[in-house]
């Protein structure tokens, strides 16, 4: 199993369960098993795991200055 991470408005949360969307507790993120349905592809392709987690620590670096 592949799970897809995609970014979801809060609002279209329900239609995006609806379409298969899980939520993963961990990453605080969406995402589809194995690929995204047509309904919820964009232009945008969601961040990997890897962008988030840097971006996170950019952001711990420069609140607390280290």
């Amino acid at each position: 199993m592949i799970r897809v991470f995609v970014n979801i408005d809060f609002k279209h949360r329900e239609s995006a369960k609806r379409a298969g969307a899980k939520w993963d507790w961990v990453n605080k993120s969406w995402y589809f098993e194995n690929s995204i349905p047509p309904s919820f592809r964009t232009g945008k392709q969601a961040k990997s795991f890897e962008q988030r987690l840097a971006e996170a620590k950019q952001r711990y670096k420069e609140k607390n200055k280290v």
